[in-house]
């Protein structure tokens, strides 16, 4: 029973990373017409000082920030609970780290931090 509830909360986190993911390209779609659009401002014989002026720089900042936080943030939960799935199938934290890269210590302290 307890290897299904982590399976459920690997799933739940999954999705919730998958949105999180879907805001990061929302942002980059949106940053990537303003880039497209000031590029091909340059290329004409116009002041780009009165365009760059209109555009809320500060705004566009904290919600690219915003979008990445979350998605490190719902990497992070999502990859934890990955590995306790993995942990309850039997696999090692050993083994666990190995597959993922990374230290046992830092697979250790990140799953006993979450818990």
């Amino acid at each position: 029973m307890a290897e299904h509830d982590q399976v459920q909360r690997a799933q739940s986190a999954f999705e919730e990373l998958h949105k999180a993911m879907l805001g990061v390209v929302d942002t980059f779609e949106h940053d990537a017409v303003v880039a497209s659009n000031v590029a091909q401002q340059l290329g004409r014989d116009t002041p780009i000082a009165p365009l760059v002026e209109n555009f809320d720089v500060s705004s566009a900042r904290h919600r690219l920030t915003a979008a990445l936080d979350a998605f490190e943030t719902k990497r992070r939960n999502a990859r934890v609970a990955l590995w306790r799935v993995m942990i309850d199938e039997g696999c090692s934290i050993g083994e666990v780290s190995r597959i993922f890269g990374l230290s046992r210590q830092l697979v250790s302290r990140q799953l006993h931090s979450n818990e």
